[in-house]
């Protein structure tokens, strides 16, 4: 079952993220992230061009992870990321490519930790 992210009527968003591994994973869901939201703090297009800029936050990555290791593995330079705006969710119903309405397609950018109120966080930049 996929956790999801600000759930309305009209849909929710997902964040996907493939590191570009050698072995065949399929992208691994960064929505909610050990079990804390990765917030959508940005995203733009260009015209016509298509995808522009997004900045995610991950609140529960701080300065002690090591990125690439562990249940950090999707958190490498240059991994790919997708954002998705679905269609809303059948409750028990996990979601299938039919239900992408939007697909942002960039990669991370840069990193940057920073301190915020329940103490650090992680912010990814997309281009």
């Amino acid at each position: 079952m996929v956790s999801t992210l600000s759930v309305t009527e009209s849909g929710y968003w997902r964040i996907l993220v493939d590191p570009v591994t050698t072995d065949n994973v399929p992208p691994i869901d960064v929505t909610i992230f050990r079990n804390a939201a990765t917030s959508l703090s940005s995203l733009s297009t260009t015209d016509p061009f298509g995808p522009g800029v997004a900045t995610l936050v991950c609140p529960s990555v701080t300065l002690l992870d090591t990125p690439g290791m562990g249940d950090l593995e999707w958190l490498v330079p240059e991994a790919n990321v997708d954002i998705c705006w679905m269609k809303p969710q059948v409750t028990g119903v996990d979601p299938t490519a039919d239900d992408v309405l939007y697909r942002w397609e960039g990669y991370f950018v840069s990193f940057e930790y920073g301190e915020d109120e329940a103490g650090s966080s992680l912010t990814i930049t997309c281009n």
